[in-house]
Order: C-alpha cells, then structure tokens, then sequence
C-alpha cells in the first residue's frame, strides 16, 4: 500500500458531513470526496471470499459501472485488477485504497478522504484494516438533523423522524469509540463548533491529521467544489446567502414543540453528554404518540428504543437503488 493515508468522514444525513468535506478538500494536502465510492456501505464484506479473483474483479467492475452512472466519474477497474492480481493476498482495504487512488490522489496529496453517511459502525473495521487511517465523525444537535431533515427528504411523514434513532445510535458509539479507539485514529467534530469558530477547529483538525494550517482558505467563499466548480451549498432551507452560523439555532422555528418533545425525550441524556442543551417544549400527547405509532416503521424504531434501549443506522429508503439515489446525495 502506497504511503498516502485515508480519512473516513461520517455522521447522520443532514449533519454538516459536506460541510467538513468541502473544509477539508480546501488543504492542498487532502483529496476529498463525497460519498464517490460509498465503500464502506456498498462493498465492504459483501464480496467474499474477497481474495478470490472472480469476487475482486466483480466489486471493482461494479464499482466502476455504479461511479460512472452516478458521478460520471472514469475508475480505470482493469488497471486495478491488474494490480491486484500481482498481490499475494487481497483485501477489501487494499482495493478501497487502489480506487481512491485511481480517483483522486495527485502528487502532492498526503491524504485522500471521502465522505459517506451512516457509516459510523463501520469505524472500528476501516481504522484496523488501515494502518494510516483516520476517522473523523460529525455530530450536530438531534433538532437541527430533524429539522433538516424533515425539510429535505422526499419520504412521506413520518419517515424524517427516522433521524432521531439513527442519533441515538451515533451518540451510542460516540461514547464507546471514546473509550476504545486510539485518539490517533478516532477524532470527534460538532458542526457547530465549526460553524461558530472555524479557525480553531481547523487547528483541531489539522493537528490530528500532522498537517500545517498555514496557507489554508477557510473562508467559504474562496471554495472549489469535490469537483474544481466554485463550491455551492446544499442547505436544505434554501438560503442564497448561506449563513452556517445561523443554522446552529434554525430548529427553533422549522419543529413544532411535539417533535422538539419527542426528539428530546429519547435523547435527553445524550444531547446533556455532547453539550446540546434541552428546551422547555410541551410534551407529546398520548394521541399523538398513538399517531405516529400506527405507522409500521417508526413503530418498530419506537419499540426498539423503548425495550433495548438500540437505534438505528439506516436509510430511509434503500441506498443501493438508483432511485434512492438522489436523497442520499444529501449531506
């Protein structure tokens, strides 16, 4: 494996994960994409026996077709089989590196990134598997990600309430990665300490990925895109002066009280772990419980919480068809 490393962006849909992304792709370091590959989620541990060619060759001739159609991005699959076929052993991180490499990383890159939602059970696996690997995982207050959401997806109600359960999972693991994963590997970000002190949290950044911050664009304005055009955000409020700062605090006036209620009665105790303070709302009524209970998905999330105290990591539609594609572009 060649010696540039790999970062691993992940978090909740509708979290800020872009956001870091496009932040990160700025350091003439760093070759960031977003979800480009969807490796993580897509192919790792679902081709084995993975050291046998027919499987190899098969992830990579499909990752080709699937990065073609969607980004209308050239991975060069034979070149990469070649090379696999010269190593005594293959494995599912050194065909994600290859490709990575094959796609983005030039000379002067020490780090090639890529960003993908709702992959943070796959952390531990992709920092063992890399030697240089790190993970960088995205936190944002449970309110603004629904409200976001809620805005955004195109599912009818009450599938954005989806959200709620899957940051109950990542708060769940963010704790337990704290305890287990080496901070070499393993580092925490809150969109809003981003948002709200860019500078510093750049220093944090850099710091843990050993590189300068010196001659880094951190003003927005001056960003290029994943794909060199002058970068454009994706808000899901519809802002053309996009203000991050003020997105900290939009959930005050796009959630009702009962879904501020509900949000915060599943993840109280976490959202007081991660600093985000809860807010006097008017709790929601049995009728309404009741409501959002006759419908089969959320139910089973509600009761999953309810009896095992588990989330989710789940889209809510199935990531791996064309026509879900669209959402799940969706930071």
């Amino acid at each position: 494996m060649s010696n540039v490393g790999q970062i691993l962006i992940t978090g909740c849909y509708r979290s800020g994960t872009s956001y870091l992304t496009q932040l990160l792709d700025n350091h003439p370091k760093i070759s960031a994409e977003m979800h480009l590959t969807n490796f993580m989620s897509y192919y790792w541990g679902k081709f084995d026996d993975i050291s046998k060619f027919k499987n190899y060759s098969k992830l990579v001739n499909e990752a080709e077709l699937n990065i073609k159609k969607r980004w209308d991005r050239s991975l060069n699959a034979n070149h990469i089989i070649i090379q696999l076929r010269e190593e005594p052993v293959v494995t599912y991180d050194l065909i994600y590196n290859l490709m990575m490499e094959d796609l983005t990383v030039q000379t002067q890159h020490e780090y090639w990134a890529e960003k993908s939602q709702l992959v943070w059970r796959q952390i531990p696996e992709f920092v063992r598997n890399f030697e240089k690997g790190k993970s960088i995982l995205v936190l944002r207050d449970p309110r603004s990600v629904v409200a976001s959401f809620k805005k955004h997806t195109y599912h009818p109600e009450p599938a954005y309430l989806s959200s709620i359960f899957n940051m109950l999972d990542l708060f769940q693991r963010a704790i337990i990665y704290k305890e287990i994963l080496p901070r070499s590997s393993f580092f925490i970000v809150k969109y809003e300490q981003i948002v709200k002190n860019r500078q510093k949290k750049l220093s944090d950044l850099t710091k843990y990925l050993h590189l300068s911050a010196e001659n880094y664009k951190i003003n927005e304005h001056e960003w290029k895109d994943t794909k060199g055009n002058d970068w454009v955000n994706n808000t899901a409020f519809g802002s053309d002066n996009f203000d991050p700062g003020k997105a900290v605090d939009r959930w005050k006036y796009n959630l009702e009280d009962w879904e501020v209620a509900l949000t915060q009665s599943i993840l109280c105790d976490y959202m007081i772990e991660f600093g985000y303070k809860p807010h006097n709302s008017v709790q929601l009524s049995d009728q309404q419980l009741e409501n959002l209970r006759s419908d089969v998905e959320f139910n089973k999330f509600y009761e999953n919480w309810i009896y095992r105290e588990k989330g989710i990591q789940k889209f809510p539609a199935n990531p791996l068809k064309e026509e879900n594609w669209a959402e799940n572009n969706e930071s």
